[in-house]
């Protein structure tokens, strides 16, 4: 038998990769339902890489339905200038979907398939990460530096198939806020890496204030307030005295924007391929995305550091492909080599080290 510690995201795909293969899961599950409590609404980008990615999860195991397509990408400047990015070929940018308690959400979707399977999910289960005998841990985040903060609308005055960006420090300083549709229903939300902002204050004023905010929720319905933690880290292992932590557990969420379902699915995945041919994980989910957090790092150090005239420059006012788009404009480029990146990298190694949570 096998046993997943958490019903997220990363532990039911594990267990449905897990049962598919034949082998007996069990998912210990500390709380009494599965999703968040709050229903809100996040993207999976699907632009860097040649495949879609809702295909490449419906071709590993995982099915994916009630994503929404999103086309396009604004992203506003302090000053209201914005920068247009498009698809080539016609190719979504991201997939919007549901989360929570819905029974569209794509944890109960997940759930649903991992049932069918034969998992078994044990509710109101809690143990203690040291003391655990799972073979998965995969619990969610078990650091704090990464906030976001929001609110859900319904009815509101959007194009369904954009995301918005807004890069203001005077209202998410060190972070952005992004606006992600699902048909009419809009959340707006601020992440930021500044853990001890007044985030909650700053949000009603940038909603009540920002002009392309206003518009989007005139005459939309408030529903109700999204808020919660997470971290991002690259750790140097995520195997820790024979237990494999993924997902947000492990800190594998993109850490210069804080969306994180990506890297639950895939590293869930991954933990159940090692398990299944007896492979190294490690080597797994590094040959898989270890890239592209580095990367995420990258602009994460960059992003805590600029200043709004820094997003003036960054923020051309054009529209571009997203094969045109350049995360790293040449100025960007000039501050992060002022940086040591491994030495950052290295604090942050040090100070997440997820050895202190499981040893």
């Amino acid at each position: 038998m096998v046993k997943i510690l958490g019903a997220g995201l990363t532990g039911l795909a594990a267990a449905i990769k897990l049962a598919q293969a034949g082998l007996d899961v069990t998912i210990l599950e500390k709380r009494d339902f599965i999703g968040r409590t709050v229903d809100d609404h996040q993207a999976i980008r699907n632009y860097e890489h040649d495949y879609d990615q809702l295909e490449y999860f419906r071709h590993n195991g995982i099915s994916i339905s009630h994503a929404k397509p999103i086309s396009c990408i604004i992203k506003h400047a302090p000053s209201g200038k914005s920068m247009t990015i498009q698809p080539e070929n016609g190719k979504p940018l991201f997939y919007s979907v549901k989360r929570g308690p819905d029974h569209i959400s794509i944890e109960h979707q997940l759930y649903k398939q991992s049932l069918k399977l034969g998992a078994d999910v044990v509710f109101n289960s809690a143990s203690d990460l040291k003391s655990s005998d799972a073979n998965i841990i995969s619990v969610g985040g078990v650091y704090n530096n990464i906030w976001a903060y929001g609110s859900v609308y319904a009815d509101a005055n959007i194009d369904e198939e954009t995301i918005l960006f807004f890069m203001d420090n005077r209202y998410c300083p060190k972070g952005y806020i992004y606006a992600v549709p699902y048909g009419k229903e809009l959340t707006v939300a601020t992440t930021t890496f500044e853990i001890g902002a007044p985030i909650p204050q700053l949000f009603e004023k940038f909603v009540s204030e920002n002009p392309v905010a206003k518009d989007a929720l005139d005459g939309a319905t408030f529903v109700k307030h999204t808020s919660g933690f997470e971290y991002a880290n690259i750790p140097q292992t995520a195997v820790v005295n024979g237990k494999i932590i993924a997902g947000s557990a492990a800190g594998f969420i993109d850490p210069s924007r804080g969306f994180g379902i990506k890297y639950a699915l895939l590293s869930g995945m991954l933990a159940a391929q090692s398990i299944i041919e007896k492979t190294d994980y490690d080597a797994l989910w590094k040959a898989a995305f270890e890239k592209e957090l580095l990367e995420g790092f990258k602009r994460r150090f960059l992003l805590e550091r600029m200043s709004n005239d820094d997003y003036e420059k960054f923020i051309t006012d054009e529209k571009i492909s997203i094969k045109m788009y350049n995360k790293f404009p040449e100025f960007m480029r000039n501050e992060l080599l002022k940086l040591s990146f491994s030495m950052e990298l290295g604090k942050y190694r040090r100070k997440y080290d997820l050895k202190k949570m499981i040893n």
